[in-house]
């Protein structure tokens, strides 16, 4: 893959992240996602560690972000979750 090639597909994985991250929040709180062309191939606690065997696995370098827990908040007797 040519470095252009690569660099459009690096903008593809992060902009599928972006529109998927109340799903991703849902599914992987707290904790840092791999994303290759266009799916999710890896999830880690530590983002470094998840790079390094994407990677490895992979050979290509993937778009990794830590996804933040949807927020619960208290209204009264009602609880809700708050996706931000």
């Amino acid at each position: 893959m040519t470095e252009v090639e690569e660099d459009v597909r690096f903008e593809r994985d992060s902009e599928w992240l972006s529109l998927h991250y109340k799903e991703l929040q849902v599914n992987h709180p707290n904790r840092y996602v791999a994303v290759l062309n266009e799916r999710v191939v890896d999830v880690g606690d530590d983002g470094e560690k998840l790079y390094v065997e994407v990677v490895g696995k992979y050979g290509r370098e993937p778009v990794i972000e830590f996804i933040k827990d949807t927020k619960t908040i208290q209204v009264g007797r009602l609880r809700a979750r708050v996706l931000v």
